[in-house]
């Protein structure tokens, strides 16, 4: 009490201001949201990505691993300045009747998907999760066509997942512990990095998709009436669907195609994170990569789309 004038008044507590760590402490679910697409993805690169066929042995024409892995072929269809690498993987092919590169990648693979909920400590885990991007990597790199189809993605979002920690499906760490606010600030920071990672695939997705013959719907044309003379269209009768019923649309499938991807853009750069938005974001997503999935798996695999429904959590 304080008198002022000759009146008491209540004196008022002071409010303190949350602390860093106190803030930091908040995001705890950051934990989760990073294990749950941790354990996604790298089930998804297992089964997808690390194919015991392909993995160590990009240039096998049938006749064996390595039969066009010699430098001068390799130069051919590697990445300017980075034969090496060609020449590296090219080598490790030769090794693997002695070294088990394939089973290396999948037993490094199993412990950066469960390695965290079996008690491995994250510097361990972050360890032995960057060895596989390096096998990952030299595979990737090795030759130019593999950017295609978002595979750059993949490289990325493994060096992201890796500076996260991975995240946590349970919780070890005393609600004190320094080690726990380090674990959560790495998820957080993580989740701002993966974010702006996909508004920017999205953002070049849109304007790739701005070109005339995308617009006038003739790229789609081209490559559903490919899928359905080659027995990949999963039953759509493409070409009866535009000739009896709908004339525009593969016009209609492109714009709508630059619409979504434009939307995903938009609300993972301008809307600010709440159930909102992210719902909104959540169903582009899902409408968008469970058609690619479903109408275009057979011509660009399951990996990329997946991959994207996977990173749900993590928005």
């Amino acid at each position: 009490m304080e008198s002022k004038g000759g009146k008491c008044q209540a004196g008022k507590e002071a409010v303190t201001a949350p602390t860093k760590d106190q803030r930091t402490l908040t995001n705890a679910s950051s934990l989760f949201h990073v294990a749950i697409w941790r354990i996604i993805f790298f089930l998804i690169l297992t089964f997808t990505e690390w194919d015991g066929a392909l993995a160590l042995s990009p240039y096998d024409n049938g006749n064996g691993p390595g039969a066009f892995g010699n430098p001068v072929v390799n130069s051919w269809f590697a990445y300017n300045h980075m034969e090496w690498v060609a020449d590296i993987h090219s080598s490790m092919m030769a090794q693997s009747q002695n070294i088990p590169w394939i089973k290396i990648g999948y037993t490094l693979l199993f412990f950066a998907t469960f390695g965290k909920e079996i008690g491995m400590p994250t510097a361990l885990w972050r360890f032995q999760t960057s060895v596989y991007t390096i096998l990952y990597s030299l595979r990737f790199f090795s030759r130019a066509q593999n950017f295609t189809n978002h595979n750059y993605l993949y490289v990325l979002l493994l060096v992201l997942t890796i500076f996260s920690g991975g995240g946590y499906i349970h919780v070890r760490f005393s609600k004190k512990s320094k080690s726990l606010i380090s674990e959560i600030s790495a998820c957080e920071a993580c989740k701002l990095a993966m974010r702006f990672q996909f508004a920017v695939v999205y953002f070049y997705a849109s304007l790739w998709k701005l070109h005339g013959d995308w617009l006038s719907g003739s790229i789609c044309r081209n490559i559903f009436l490919n899928l359905e003379e080659s027995g990949k269209a999963r039953g759509i009768p493409w070409a009866k669907i535009e000739a009896e019923y709908l004339g525009n649309i593969f016009q209609i499938v492109a714009i709508s195609g630059l619409l979504l991807d434009f939307s995903m853009f938009v609300t993972l750069t301008f809307s600010k994170p709440k159930p909102s938005s992210t719902l909104r974001f959540m169903i582009y997503t899902l409408f968008f990569h469970m058609n690619t999935m479903f109408m275009m798996s057979k011509l660009i695999g399951y990996s990329f789309p997946a991959t994207c429904i996977a990173a749900l959590p993590v928005f």
